[in-house]
């Protein structure tokens, strides 16, 4: 009789955590609904930053009850719950991590910035720059004599630069040229 009683407390456990766990799903569910880009854009980023912790919590939660229910039925192993919640769960904090860190990306104004840590709009890390004061390069006319000068110049200062792009690099060439250069 005991062993009756035993099963019957175990099928009455695996119910109680399939109920939970879809529960929870569904609130999870109801929460990414209520989280549409409008609604990502009007929050803080204190707001943000709590639904992440909330998120977590819950995925926390989730996982513990499934494990917990996969020990006792062995068909929840893999079961296709645990997979569409895992979806939801990345969807909805890759939104709002994204829009968090769209709200942290700073705008690189000119080539004479310097990288400096940051994020941009892809959510990809790249360096923030920082000012480099304006240097005037000499003038290049073609003449012979003046070439050695110009050129260590004009390499030490803009074609060393890792910094600045091609197009970039050659811009500040021509804007140093004159005459017949």
């Amino acid at each position: 009789m005991e062993t009756n009683s035993t099963t019957n407390s175990g099928m009455d456990q695996i119910e109680f955590l399939k109920r939970k766990s879809k529960a929870l799903f569904e609130h999870t569910q109801v929460t990414g609904l209520a989280l549409d880009k409008e609604e990502l854009r009007s929050a803080t980023e204190e707001e943000l930053t709590w639904r992440l912790e909330l998120l977590d919590k819950t995925e926390a939660s989730f996982i513990e009850i499934h494990d917990s229910l996969e020990e006792l039925d062995f068909n929840e192993i893999g079961s296709p719950l645990l997979n569409e919640f895992e979806e939801l769960i990345f969807s909805l904090k890759s939104a709002i991590q994204y829009e968090i860190r769209k709200r942290r990306v700073v705008e690189v104004r000119c080539s004479t910035m310097r990288p400096d840590l940051s994020m941009d709009g892809s959510g990809v890390p790249v360096q923030r720059r920082k000012y480099v004061p304006e240097l005037k390069l000499s003038e290049f006319s073609g003449g012979y004599v003046e070439y050695g000068d110009f050129f260590s110049m004009f390499s030490t200062i803009i074609d060393k630069e890792p910094d600045l792009s091609p197009l970039v690099k050659l811009q500040h060439l021509r804007s140093c040229l004159k005459g017949l250069a």
